[in-house]
């Protein structure tokens, strides 16, 4: 064989590659995250008010009782199309971190402490968006807690700093 036959061999190899295996791969990773994508592409700034800080009030519903439970201070860093993501940090749970999507008028949004305790207690909060109130939000959380299940309502209002 010479150097230009095994040149071809060589790049046919290459080309089948890209062809049966990159190429496929590629498009089935775009598949996976092509709502991620596409919001963050094609979402605009309709919920970039969102960023900033927010001061919120958090009460634990067991039964009929409604007990608050805490105050904290949440910040939302980034508002990409319909994906959202932030900190906050409490005097109780420490600092946490969650990341979320925006759907219709409303966005939920999954947390996870940084500290050993709070990493064992993860949850998740569900707020509806106001147009009429943009600088409040009210909603519910969950989270676990010791393999239980414990929630109850949020009321958020945006930081007038």
């Amino acid at each position: 064989m010479d150097s230009t036959t095994t040149d071809k061999m060589y790049l046919d190899s290459v080309i089948v590659i890209i062809k049966h295996i990159i190429i496929p791969l590629v498009f089935w990773i775009i598949g996976i995250y092509i709502d991620d994508i596409r919001n963050f592409l094609f979402g605009g700034r309709k919920y970039s008010y969102l960023k900033g800080t927010w001061i919120t009030e958090w009460w634990q519903i067991d039964s009929d009782n409604k007990t608050k439970l805490l105050s904290s201070s949440i910040t939302i860093t980034a508002v990409y199309g319909k994906i959202l993501r932030g900190y906050g940090h409490s005097v109780t749970y420490g600092e946490f971190n969650f990341k979320g999507k925006i759907a219709n008028s409303a966005f939920v949004a999954q947390y996870t402490g940084k500290s050993k305790i709070a990493q064992d207690r993860p949850g998740v909060f569900l707020l509806r968006i106001d147009t009429e109130q943009p600088n409040v939000l009210a909603g519910v959380w969950a989270q676990n807690k010791n393999d239980i299940i414990v929630r109850g309502d949020t009321l958020w209002r945006q930081s007038q700093k």
